[in-house]
């Protein structure tokens, strides 16, 4: 975008030039402190540390293996988690975690009421040793990370540098790798604190709330990336598919909308409509199911940790697939860049054979 394209308003032709000023002024700034500023030791030993990841459910899944090793590595290790009420529940029942805590960042007049939030005063009196966001470069997060307390302070720098990045003693760079995970790349963050990985990290796994039942298939195309929505037309073809070559006696169709265009497959193909008003009631349905067919996004996520074999289908590039595809044993990924419709029926049902006869698959990059 050029910069006449920025000026949509009459106003813009003030407000913009000043927001220039700004980031200016406080790259300067940022650019100054970093030079002069040492390097800060880690604190040693570390007992108690709060892991930072908010939103998004399929994040949430991937912190899943960190949280496994460090607990490993150290089983005197303290380890806090702190969510938000969206992505709370996949943190609730996770072994590893001594204290979860969930903060609602919107209250309190968001950002700006930070320094007064009560949990955040809460955590401050905890006296974390470290404290460590998970995931990419947030000033948001960087906030929070900082009237969280703590000694030491990790996270991910800003593309450019902000002055956001002064607020981590240690930073690890974004994330450019073709084909790093995000569970890779959350891990390198973790090494600055001194921690030791293994090599390969282990899977993300969830406690599964109820066996499955043989033959029944759960159905998850509700997503809200067009690109990773699949034609009805081509479900319908998928469903006589899957019933024909992979013995699926029973199809139910996770969704989160009653008004939902697919709800039409409940007449037209006999499957059986599963409402889930809530995460917690989409981890208690679908752990019954045996495997999972499911658009790229968190309810992916969620089918392939329970230990569903689960084929996703996504119409984002093998780029961004190879960074977000679920980090499970249980879980293969079919993509077609912006053209998801040109997944066959045939396609889907032969990926659903292998992964529910074999569910192991190379972890891709690893430490």
């Amino acid at each position: 975008m050029s910069y006449f394209d920025r000026m949509k308003k009459p106003i813009d032709w003030i407000k913009q030039p000043v927001l220039d000023l700004e980031r200016f002024l406080l790259r300067g700034v940022y650019l100054l402190i970093r030079r002069f500023r040492g390097q800060k030791p880690l604190p040693d030993p570390t007992r108690r540390i709060l892991l930072i990841r908010r939103n998004r459910l399929g994040d949430a899944v991937c912190v899943l293996p960190l949280i496994e090793v460090l607990k490993k590595s150290d089983p005197q290790l303290e380890v806090h988690l702190l969510a938000n009420p969206y992505n709370a529940v996949i943190f609730q029942n996770a072994p590893g975690i001594d204290q979860l805590h969930i903060l609602d960042d919107k209250i309190y007049l968001g950002r700006i009421g930070l320094p007064f939030h009560p949990l955040l005063r809460t955590l401050r009196a905890i006296h974390f040793d470290q404290v460590v966001v998970i995931g990419g470069y947030s000033s948001l997060a960087a906030l929070i990370a900082w009237f969280s307390g703590g000694r030491y302070r990790i996270g991910t720098s800003s593309p450019k540098g902000q002055i956001y990045d002064l607020i981590f003693d240690a930073a690890n760079p974004p994330v450019d790798h073709p084909n790093q995970h995000q569970v890779t790349s959350s891990a390198q963050v973790l090494k600055l604190g001194g921690f030791t990985l293994p090599d390969p990290l282990p899977w993300a796994t969830m406690t599964r709330p109820h066996p499955p039942t043989p033959g029944v298939l759960a159905l998850c195309p509700d997503v809200p990336r067009k690109a990773n929505r699949y034609p009805l037309e081509k479900y319908r073809l998928l469903l006589e598919r899957l019933r024909q070559k992979n013995g699926i006696t029973e199809i139910r169709l996770f969704l989160t909308s009653p008004d939902h265009p697919l709800r039409a497959l409940e007449k037209e193909k006999g499957v059986i409509y599963q409402a889930t008003d809530s995460v917690s009631a989409f981890i208690q349905e679908v752990s019954r199911c045996e495997s999972a067919v499911a658009a790229e996004g968190g309810s992916a996520h969620i089918t392939a940790a329970l230990g569903l074999p689960t084929v996703v289908i996504s119409g984002r590039t093998a780029r961004v697939s190879a960074q977000w595809r679920p980090w499970a044993a249980a879980a293969v990924i079919l993509e077609r860049h912006e053209a998801i419709g040109e997944i066959t029926a045939d396609d889907i049902s032969a990926a659903l054979g292998r992964v529910m006869t074999d569910n192991g698959k190379p972890r891709g990059t690893s430490l």
